[in-house]
């Protein structure tokens, strides 16, 4: 720091007492003082504050690479035939960290932003140990940014557009590469890397149900996060913002979507012609996200414009891939089978892989949001685009991203189950019950990873497909959804959809920080994990009898009877959790309780595979039952459902290993504090349960359950 002091003071080198002698006598001595002092206050408050940053979550503790895009350009100028191979100084970059090489003469081809007709591509080449990357040449154009002074986001280009390769080492190594155009080599130079702590690229871990680290896929990154669908008129100077607060509560992944012209994210906005000013805030996007240690989840194509739905939000026309609009489709539904449609969004794929793809912070390939509500889907044609789709990518990327699709309202086998999907997603908006959030991810995460074993989440979920925040000013539907979902068997932490009118207005981003701080202390990896707790079936109209229907009992005014309870859920009770019931795995606990949890089971590491020893870790969730959004909102008085504190519940949980003992970390919720370990000691068989003396608590409270 500079203190910048008003007058003149010219300081020579003198003695220090003469110096302090010239301050006490000096006319200025107590503006000079006055300033000084302002100035040990600013360097205690910078202290401070990097004393509070240094109590906050770290971005880099929690999975993704921290350090932003740092890589230099290097441009290889190839303006005449007989100069066209050029030798260039050595590259340097870190681990994990990408370097661009950029080419000044864009090759003539009718279309820049078709990569196969660029017919360029740079191959880099590690000896020892062995490994050799591709990756294609795209079109390109630098911009910089700034606020105008409304506060809207303004680009400007610079300097020359040019044919760009992107690489990022995932090994330290001096890699050789070679560019070629049209089959001609135009460059060649060195790669050297230097080491990095950055973890990397992210992929599907060793347990197969949550995500891990190329480089080492039995290390957890367990994601916590939003979706972040869209800016305001600041562009990505939002998102900059967005990151910086998800960053201080230890959230790490995001949901991007790259389509729909609702944000500066839009690409296709001309058929086979892309924006390169929101190619550019993609990069940024990336960038920002890498330095916030946060992964960004692509979603590249929605439902919306393949909706013929005369209002909102569909968007069919105004797509450009309508006949009447130039394109090459007259319905929706063809551009699932159409080739000449297929091969435009193949294009896209191509442009996307090439820039996009060397970004670590890059987490999946989401090829469509909701394609279930695109006008007359098929599930069939769906599983053999995705397919086709799934395959075509993964042959032309370099970093081997997991691939998946997001579907509304239908569990769709066809599709979940095909092997070129990496992992499953669901979204839930008051579904199947609109009572309680933890309920309704809990029940789909759950379901969805047993039934494909494959990582699974909620990508998308809210009391109503509206807004939140209307109804749930102080995110309760926000806090239950994401602790159900990270202790039955989600990948992550179930993703509200309303990030900037609830999450960002009403600052409730300190729920996240204490689901980080939970997660951070399980060993998910280490673990095969299994459901218990709170786990309903499908929502069905089963009477007490076979003697009379539901409709009937419903008509006798017969459904608020005490035979009743338990049956008829769907034409008396609207499917609402307390009738559904529960069907335990594992956990039961007591009156006005309900818990949500997952038993792991240890995975040991031998020749030839993995063999497991039993359950040996547990964790679990326990919920006061009127803790709800729908017993708790503004809309309704909280006399109406009380939340008396919780005293002398208990959990019993199992089967764990016989006679084997056990610590009990218990934490509180709502300020992420470790409050209490207790020690058990399991049954013996056959059971080998454990029994969990809960804290008396008010709303919510959670338990990491390990070996002693």
């Amino acid at each position: 720091l500079r203190c910048q002091l008003s007058g003149s003071l010219r300081i020579s080198r003198r003695p220090r007492r003469k110096f302090l002698n010239f301050l006490i006598t000096s006319s200025l001595s107590l503006q000079i003082m006055r300033h000084c002092v302002t100035c040990v206050l600013v360097v205690l408050a910078v202290l401070f504050s990097f004393a509070l940053a240094r109590a906050a979550p770290s971005p880099l503790r929690h999975g993704i690479a921290s350090a932003p895009f740092t890589s230099a350009i290097y441009d290889i100028a190839t303006s005449t035939a007989t100069d066209r191979q050029r030798q260039v100084d050595n590259v340097m970059t870190p681990l994990h960290h990408a370097c661009q090489i950029n080419l000044l003469n864009v090759p003539d081809v009718p279309n820049v932003f078709n990569t196969t007709s660029l017919d360029a591509s740079a191959t880099f080449t590690c000896s020892s140990p062995s490994d050799t990357v591709e990756t294609r040449g795209f079109y390109f154009q630098n911009y910089t940014r700034k606020l105008d002074p409304s506060g809207a986001e303004q680009n400007s280009p610079s300097g020359p557009p040019a044919l760009a390769f992107r690489f990022t080492p995932t090994t330290v190594c001096d890699y050789s590469y070679v560019v070629t155009v049209a089959g001609s080599t135009v460059a060649s130079g060195t790669v050297q890397v230097t080491s990095s702590s950055d973890p990397g690229f992210l992929t599907v871990g060793a347990n197969k149900q949550h995500f891990g680290y190329r480089s080492n896929a039995s290390a957890s990154a367990f994601l916590v996060g939003e979706n972040l669908g869209w800016t305001d008129s600041r562009g990505t100077f939002a998102f900059d913002a967005y990151f910086q607060n998800m960053s201080r509560v230890g959230a790490n992944y995001v949901r991007i979507w790259l389509t729909d012209g609702w944000d500066d994210l839009f690409i296709e906005t001309a058929l086979g012609n892309y924006s390169l000013p929101n190619t550019y805030h993609i990069d940024e996007v990336l960038q920002h996200a890498q330095k916030n240690g946060i992964a960004v989840l692509m979603c590249i194509e929605s439902f919306n414009f393949l909706c013929t739905a005369s209002d909102d939000p569909c968007d069919w026309k105004q797509f450009v891939y309508n006949s009447a609009n130039g394109g090459p489709i007259a319905d929706p539904s063809d551009f699932f089978t159409d080739r000449q449609a297929m091969d435009y969004f193949k294009m896209r794929l191509e442009y996307i892989v090439a820039r996009y793809s060397a970004f670590p912070s890059v987490l999946a390939w989401e090829f469509f949001n909701e394609v279930d509500l695109t006008t007359n889907w098929s599930p069939d044609e769906q599983k053999q685009w995705m397919s086709a789709m799934a395959t075509y990518v993964r042959s032309i990327d370099p970093y081997q991203h997991p691939i998946s699709t997001s579907f509304c309202c239908h569990d769709v086998p066809e599709v979940y189950s095909l092997s070129e999907v990496d992992f499953s997603m669901t979204h839930t908006y008051g579904r199947p019950t609109a009572d309680d959030m933890a309920y309704n991810v809990q029940y789909f995460t759950s379901l969805l990873s047993a039934e494909y074993s494959k990582p699974s989440f909620v990508a998308e979920f809210g009391e109503d497909a509206k807004d939140a925040g209307k109804s749930d000013p102080h995110g309760i539907g926000l806090h239950n959804g994401m602790w159900a979902s990270i202790v039955s068997l989600g990948a992550g932490s179930a993703m509200t959809w309303w990030w900037d009118s609830w999450v960002a207005k009403d600052e409730l981003y300190q729920r996240f920080y204490s689901v980080r701080t939970f997660a951070d202390r399980v060993p998910w990896m280490d673990h095969t994990w299994t459901a218990a707790g709170w786990i309903s079936p499908p929502c069905k109209d089963v009477p007490p009898s076979t003697d009379y229907t539901c409709s009937q009992q419903k008509s006798w005014g017969k459904c608020s009877d005490s035979f009743m309870k338990g049956f008829c859920c769907k034409t008396c009770f609207d499917c609402s959790a307390d009738c559904v019931g529960s069907r335990t795995h594992g956990i039961s606990v007591g009156p006005f309780v309900r818990a949500y949890g997952a038993l792991g089971e240890r995975r040991d590491h031998v020749a030839g595979g993995v063999s497991a020893v039993g359950n040996t870790t547990a964790v679990v969730w326990v919920q006061n039952t009127n803790n709800t959004y729908a017993k708790q909102n503004a809309q309704t008085p909280k006399q109406n459902s009380p939340l008396n504190r919780v005293s002398g519940a208990v959990v019993t949980l199992g089967p764990m290993i016989a006679a084997a003992e056990y610590t009990v970390h218990w934490m509180t919720t709502n300020n992420a504090s470790w409050i209490r370990d207790d020690s058990v000691t399991a049954s013996s068989s056959p059971d080998a349960t454990i029994l969990l003396a809960v804290p008396d608590f008010t709303t919510d409270i959670a338990a990491f359950v390990e070996p002693a």
